[in-house]
């Protein structure tokens, strides 16, 4: 009966340092810098679209980002680091590439319930030479145990589409899959998060951006 009692207490010990470890959780979009190629003749307006169905149901809020998942299935929501919704953190990070290439570019905000007519008269406000718009379908992280290990997947579904300041499209890409069980180890933990994040971010940014109609639409010769 001790042994029992004990194995039971450890466990329980256990399973608590585990959820207060696993809420709570915050992982940093809006300081990825991805290297964006253009032409400084532009300048540039940028609005990402989330329409990742958890958002539009209302399950989850615009600053969901991910999961962590318990050994008894749990998931524990992971939410941005700067609390703002995860479209506002893409266009910043997107906007601060721009910036650091030596590009002249700019945000507009956009949220999850706006019509995709509404953001384009937004961007088109902006009076920029080329309107950037991001849309969201799918993207999170899933860390979860994985046999006697502890990964995790990558769910993404992506498009882009850039206009003249008339609006008239230009060009646009999409990118979507799954990078299942990454970065395997013996326990999950945010900094192992954040590195997938940031590598899977500038990965998928620059798969969008590197097609020849989108390199050719923001004046990449």
């Amino acid at each position: 009966m001790k042994t029992s009692a004990l194995s039971i207490s450890i466990g329980f010990a256990f399973l608590f340092m585990w959820t207060g470890c696993a809420i709570n959780q915050k992982i940093a979009y809006n300081k990825i810098l991805t290297g964006i190629e253009a032409s400084d003749k532009f300048t540039f307006a940028v609005a990402t679209h989330d329409q990742r169905e958890e958002v539009l149901d209302g399950s989850r809020k615009e600053d969901y980002v991910g999961y962590f998942r318990s050994t008894v299935a749990i998931a524990y929501p992971i939410g941005t680091v700067s609390g703002k919704n995860f479209s506002d953190d893409f266009s910043v990070s997107i906007v601060s590439s721009l910036i650091e290439s030596g590009y002249r570019a700019q945000y507009v905000l956009a949220r999850a319930s706006d019509s995709k007519e509404t953001i384009l008269s937004n961007l088109m406000v902006s009076t920029c030479d080329r309107l950037l718009l991001f849309t969201i379908t799918k993207w999170r992280t899933d860390s979860k145990p994985i046999d006697m290990m502890y990964g995790t997947d990558f769910i993404w579904d992506l498009q882009v589409e850039v206009f003249n300041k008339e609006g008239e499209l230009l060009a646009s890409n999409s990118t979507e899959g799954i990078d299942p069980g990454l970065d395997l180890a013996l326990a999950g933990s945010t900094k192992r998060v954040q590195k997938i994040a940031n590598s899977e971010f500038k990965d998928k940014i620059h798969e969008l951006l590197s097609s020849p109609d989108v390199k050719e639409a923001l004046g990449v010769e």
